[in-house]
């Protein structure tokens, strides 16, 4: 009977709360697709649009504006082609605001929010490989 009740405590199921996550991951992605989308027609300042953009910001918009709502979509369906999705997005917001803030300017809310989301994706896929592991041997 205890080996019954340890082994249960062992097979704690992290799935449920992982997707939860990733479904709030999603909805952060919608509101930065909005806002790179706002940023396209120039609100708040009308006087920034698109088309009076440098030339490196309009390639951010277009490309980040494409980009994050497939990876909103990927993580809300919590499909693997997702995470890659999200990958590029983080890759290139990183890049924007980090090495090139002189272009980009710093955001660094979102690189901390980045980096956070990141870990806790990181985590949870090392846990679920050492599980699948421990539960193969």
């Amino acid at each position: 009977m205890r080996d019954v009740a340890l082994e249960k405590r062992d097979h704690f199921n992290l799935k449920p709360l992982f997707e939860l996550f990733l479904k709030a991951v999603a909805l952060f992605f919608i509101a930065f697709t909005i806002r790179y989308w706002l940023l396209a027609i120039g609100y708040p300042d009308t006087q920034i649009r698109f088309d009076t953009m440098v030339y490196e910001w309009q390639l951010a918009v277009a490309v980040l504006s494409v980009v994050q709502p497939v990876v909103a979509v990927g993580l809300w369906s919590a499909v693997r082609w997702g995470y890659v999705v999200w990958s590029i997005a983080v890759a290139i917001e990183l890049i924007m605001y980090g090495p090139l803030s002189q272009t980009f300017g710093t955001f660094w809310s979102l690189i901390y929010f980045h980096v956070c989301t990141g870990l806790v994706m990181g985590l949870y896929l090392l846990i679920e490989t050492l599980s699948k592991r421990r539960t193969n041997s």
